[in-house]
């Protein structure tokens, strides 16, 4: 399990807002990104609102879609994990 930071703390927020930042600098919706991680809309608008991805099963369907590499999201989610403590 990748429980890096507090679920709905500004960690959550942060990472949700550079996977957004990701994702439109891709010029992909977020249905399409959803679609490409095998996730659904609403569960990718959540992580994108600050909803924080518990395995590494996730992060890499992440970064599958978004086209990064699975350590540079892995990462990110420690950053945002360690920014607020």
């Amino acid at each position: 399990m990748i429980s890096v930071f507090s679920a709905g703390g500004s960690g959550g927020r942060l990472f949700g807002s550079c996977i957004e930042a990701t994702r439109m600098a891709g010029g992909r919706s977020a249905e399409q990104t959803a679609h490409l991680a095998g996730m659904e809309t609403s569960e990718w608008l959540a992580i994108e609102a600050g909803r924080v991805p518990e395995t590494a099963a996730e992060l890499r369907s992440m970064a599958g879609a978004l086209e990064c590499g699975y350590e540079r999201i892995a990462n990110l989610a420690r950053l945002c994990g360690e920014a607020w403590k």
